[in-house]
């Protein structure tokens, strides 16, 4: 789950960052770059950029001698642990906790997506049953033309059905193109070559990866708002590469064109086709942008980069932080599995230099002693306490010492305190637990 949280965590920073800079200085750059700065602040909520660290970094450092040996480990029961053991692997229960709200997060998640998939999958049945592949030659030289303008090699079907929609682009390895029979020619070659767009920039496969994104995060409202946000910058940078090279009457043409499709009630409009144009989308941002489209000069093209690999090294500092959950292999004793308590601490020796250790300075010379604030020994075996004594007690330590079978040893440590009078011990709360593979003691 931290590591969700915090791809998440990475993933909204950049949106935060792509909000700041645009509103500071939005106006230099184009809907291009911010289409693809959203798209990669939603691919880095997907993708586990933090074991790049180690797999790649970690590595290198250690290559390089930079990173310290350590021969022991020190656990906490709250710790996210895998424990190895000849018996079975056990977890703590800080991890057991993690699990189960995993499982839910992903159940409610899963259902969401599966729902919006099947819901694409039946209107895409239904407008296949009405869909005529289209074979005019004029529509096909449209088509080849854009194709080769924008670089495009896929195989691109053009379909038309009766009736008034919206056009749309559906599929991701053989994407086709649906329009209405009653478009005119200029109009076609307006509703094309945007199509063309989303096919070039890889708007449809990145349906999905919102999909994903919006299943995993269902909880976090700011999720929500980048869909909205990526969705509108989409259509955008679309907008801005069809009116790139044509004259202010063959804008207005074009937005004229957005104007007349948005009128339309699309009740059909699934959430994994890219349209050419949908009631949510900002039509009166889209006009302002068709009618006065930005071009970046080389300097802001260039600033453009730099930012963007700042903003993109600044947001992965949280997914950096991750740590992975420990694995920890140890020995048992008489055949029982090591277990760790929510408030234990336990540290694992793996080798015979123990005695250097902060947890090791006092020497143990009992199975159970106590151990006062002067660092004084006293054998806590087998003590009655008098009942007949005016306690008075000091605070110390209470070491037991319990020996395996595999010639390695466990030692608890308990708060406790000692009768100065009859000696009498009273147990307090457990501090840690320290296993030792090879017992030195």
């Amino acid at each position: 789950m931290n590591l969700l949280l915090s791809m998440m965590l990475s993933s909204n920073l950049l949106f935060i960052l792509i909000c700041i800079v645009d509103f500071i200085c939005g106006k230099q750059f184009n809907s291009n770059w911010k289409s693809h700065m959203l798209k990669i602040s939603f691919v880095m909520a997907v993708v586990p950029i933090v074991y790049f660290k180690y797999y790649f970094i970690m590595p290198i450092l250690s290559f390089l001698k930079v990173s310290a040996k350590h021969s022991n480990a020190s656990f906490s029961g709250t710790d996210l642990l895998v424990i190895t053991a000849p018996r079975g692997v056990n977890i703590t229960l800080s991890l057991k906790w993690e699990i189960i709200i995993i499982f839910i997060w992903f159940v409610i998640g899963t259902t969401s997506f599966l729902l919006r998939v099947y819901f694409y999958l039946k209107q895409n049945k239904l407008a296949r049953q009405s869909m005529t592949i289209v074979s005019q030659s004029k529509i096909l030289e449209i088509l080849y033309r854009h194709k080769a303008e924008l670089g495009i090699r896929k195989k691109i079907v053009i379909y038309t059905c009766k009736g008034e929609f919206t056009p749309f682009t559906c599929g991701v390895i053989k994407p086709f193109i649906l329009i209405p029979g009653n478009l005119k020619e200029k109009e076609i070659n307006y509703v094309i070559h945007h199509e063309l767009c989303h096919i070039k920039y890889h708007d449809n496969l990145f349906i999905f990866i919102r999909l994903i994104v919006v299943a995993l995060y269902w909880f976090n409202p700011l999720i929500y708002l980048m869909d909205r946000f990526v969705e509108r910058e989409c259509e955008l940078a679309c907008d801005e590469l069809v009116v790139k090279t044509h004259d202010l009457s063959e804008r207005y043409e074009y937005a004229n064109l957005i104007i007349n499709f948005s009128i339309l009630d699309n009740k059909s409009q699934d959430p994994l086709s890219m349209f050419f144009c949908k009631k949510q989308n900002c039509i009166k941002e889209r006009m302002y942008y068709i009618m006065r489209p930005k071009n970046m000069n080389k300097k802001a093209k260039l600033a453009s980069f730099f930012i963007a690999l700042c903003m993109i090294l600044c947001s992965s500092l949280s997914a950096f932080a991750y740590e992975v959950p420990s694995n920890a292999k140890v020995s048992e004793a008489n055949g029982k599995p090591v277990f760790i308590d929510s408030k234990e601490v336990i540290e694992f020796h793996t080798s015979n230099n123990v005695a250097r250790d902060s947890y090791n300075i006092t020497k143990i010379l009992f199975e159970h002693q106590f151990v006062g604030k002067d660092g004084t020994v006293y054998n806590a075996e087998n003590l009655t306490p008098n009942a007949a004594c005016d306690h008075n007690y000091v605070s110390g330590e209470l070491t037991s010492r319990i020996k395996k079978s595999d010639d390695g040893c466990e030692v608890k440590y308990y708060n406790a305190k000692r009768c100065t009078k009859c000696g009498a011990i009273v147990k307090g709360s457990l501090i840690k637990t320290v296993t030792y593979v090879k017992c030195t003691h």
